[in-house]
């Protein structure tokens, strides 16, 4: 998605110049005609073979354009009468310019050569027109479907940490301030830095605070280990990836699990970040989940293929008690 919108135009672009280029070449590779029917009015000094090729590109080049950009609009708001009115009353104005300099046989050879090309562009023009508005409305629903995504992850993160302010309300008054001011934080990270890329440091950033945030929560009734390598490079990560996998450890491997234990590793370079998780669980609670209890990871799961389909390895799976979740992400 954000390669579509970064180098979209200058593909398009680059499709019509190819485009272009081959049509112009083509009459190259082709018999050439043994009599010269077009007689240009334009100055005499100029050659006539250039100006039978400038008359002849600027024709279709107008005409393609025309249709592509103007008159398909009327083919896109279902007017589909006045769209080919449109564009026969164009091509028979063209017809007429054309004739007036031309010399042929006979009436069909002349509807022949004249019309046969533009009959080409307006089949193109229109066929691309279809192609691109498609592709651009599957760029645009995918787009939706990541603000859905990323607009569901919020509040399911939000609703758990105040579960947890919630505990300490009533167990440990005195963690309350540290940990709203904490929580403050968070949700402000989640206002405005989710609905675009973010950097991979306030990403780390976050998560650091996030994982703090359950420290103060279990104390030493849960053993939590957190080791971080490598230094964290000057790029960009979708927001709001990493929490959750974090988050769903806390969310599984904590509740009557007898000595509770979760072990995080993160992983950075310039090219790569890794994350691993993994927790204790219990068989008979992993079968008895609620359907919502794995909304966080199956949204990670979605995002990333929509965000990373091609530079993203996620693997999660259990083993020995234990359940694991790896993750790397190409930067």
């Amino acid at each position: 998605m954000n390669f579509n919108k970064k180098y979209g135009k200058a593909i398009n672009v680059l499709i019509h110049i190819c485009f272009w280029i081959g049509f112009i070449a083509i009459p190259a590779i082709l018999p050439k005609p043994q009599h010269r029917p077009f007689h240009p009015p334009f100055h005499p000094g100029l050659h006539p073979d250039i100006q039978i090729i400038a008359i002849a590109i600027g024709l279709q080049i107008g005409y393609f354009y025309l249709n592509y950009f103007v008159f398909f609009n009327l083919f896109k708001t279902r007017r589909y009468y006045l769209f080919f009115i449109v564009n026969l009353a164009i091509l028979s104005v063209i017809f007429v310019i054309r004739c007036v300099y031309n010399r042929f046989d006979g009436l069909n050879m002349m509807i022949f050569r004249e019309l046969s090309p533009y009959i080409f562009f307006f089949l193109a023009g229109t066929s691309l027109r279809i192609i691109r508005d498609q592709f651009r409305l599957q760029s645009e629903l995918l787009e939706n479907e990541v603000t859905f995504l990323r607009n569901q992850i919020n509040p399911h993160f939000l609703f758990n940490v105040l579960n947890m302010v919630n505990s300490f309300a009533r167990t440990r008054p005195e963690l309350i301030e540290p940990t709203v001011e904490k929580l403050s934080n968070l949700m402000r990270y989640m206002l405005y830095n989710t609905d675009k890329q973010t950097s991979l440091m306030d990403e780390v950033e976050h998560l650091n605070n996030y994982i703090e945030l359950q420290r103060t929560r279990y104390n030493d009734s849960v053993k939590i280990s957190y080791h971080t390598e490598g230094e964290i490079p000057d790029k960009t990560i979708e927001p709001m990836l990493l929490i959750p996998i974090v988050e769903n450890a806390f969310k599984h491997g904590t509740a009557l699990i007898d000595s509770p234990e979760i072990h995080i590793k993160l992983t950075s370079s310039d090219k790569t970040l890794s994350l691993e998780v993994s927790n204790r669980y219990k068989n008979d609670l992993q079968e008895n989940l609620s359907p919502y209890s794995g909304i966080g990871l199956q949204n990670i799961i979605r995002r990333l293929e929509l965000l990373y389909p091609d530079s993203h390895v996620l693997n999660h799976f259990s083993e020995n008690g234990w359940y694991k979740i790896q993750l790397t992400i190409a930067l």
